[in-house]
């Protein structure tokens, strides 16, 4: 058996069998912190038990040994955020990140993503992309890889293809899963749905990375990709295809899933109405979500 998977289970079952109030938790991390991360991440799947992973998730974040062990306060901070963002605490979820800024730890960046999925946080983002023009100039090509990639991706939701196009074009220093995304973000943005599914679909369909990569990351998980292409297969009456892309946001493969996960369940709903009439599982895990438990 391996050991830390051993942990990880001990601290779930713990978890959901007495609690959160149950649980050793500053114990716990000081032992094995990745562990609790982990558990933190399996928990929180499908908001199958969100108390669970706040206390997990929270755990990491105020404890001083988990940089020593491994996995660090911003990933935790991340998995956190996308939590409380799913069950609607927008502004709690954004006071972990401007803590996790104020730390040193960094995350502002996660307001880009989630702007797409909490319109409440569209200020924030703006406010970023403004700061950001300023300083690494109009079209972002001083800014880092991933900020660029995420700027892109906020610019061509609202129509504007340039970021994410020059992103594209780079050829230098530029990951190829970011490169291609941009692609399909300018795609979007330029009106060429055609374009942006073909460009979408070979995306997706990319060999996943490292374990920590799909884990931990923001970009290699793919999820608002994935929103984005069941919006353009739902237009054009593909509901089943839509289906299948959404279903991958259930799986504790990624933490960064969460955060997409009503959204997701939404679209479901309507692929389903549209395919054959069995929205009402969606509909019902939409419904109960926000109150702490997900009807399957």
């Amino acid at each position: 058996p391996e050991s830390s998977l051993v942990d990880q289970i001990r601290v779930m079952d713990a978890c959901v069998r007495g609690g959160p109030g149950r649980v050793d938790w500053a114990g716990a991390v000081r032992a094995r912190a990745l562990a609790v991360l982990s558990a933190g991440q399996s928990l929180a799947a499908g908001l199958a038990q969100p108390r669970c992973a706040e206390a997990a998730y929270g755990a990491v974040i105020a404890s001083d040994a988990a940089a020593d062990a491994g996995p660090d306060r911003l990933t935790a901070t991340f998995g956190l955020a996308g939590l409380l963002l799913a069950r609607g605490r927008v502004a709690e979820a954004a006071a972990a990140i401007d803590a996790s800024v104020a730390r040193g730890d960094g995350g502002a960046s996660w307001f880009l993503l989630a702007s797409a999925v909490a319109p409440a946080l569209a200020s924030r983002a703006a406010d970023m992309a403004a700061g950001d023009a300023a300083r690494y100039g109009a079209d972002d090509v001083r800014a880092p890889a991933e900020r660029r990639w995420t700027l892109g991706a906020w610019e061509a939701a609202r129509g504007r293809p340039t970021v994410a196009a020059t992103m594209a074009a780079v050829r230098s220093g530029v990951p190829p899963l970011l490169a291609r995304s941009a692609a399909a973000w300018a795609a979007l943005a330029a009106g060429d749905s055609v374009r942006a599914i073909a460009r979408l679909d070979t995306l997706l369909a990319l060999p996943q990375q490292s374990g920590a990569e799909i884990g931990w990351g923001i970009a290699e998980p793919r999820g608002a990709e994935r929103l984005a292409l069941a919006r353009l297969l739902l237009a054009r009456r593909q509901p089943e295809r839509a289906l299948a892309v959404l279903g991958v946001l259930d799986s504790p493969a990624s933490q960064a899933f969460v955060m997409y996960l009503p959204a997701s369940l939404a679209l479901r709903a309507e692929a389903a109405a549209a395919e054959n009439g069995g929205a009402a599982p969606y509909r019902a895990r939409l419904a109960a979500l926000r109150g702490g438990a997900v009807a399957r």
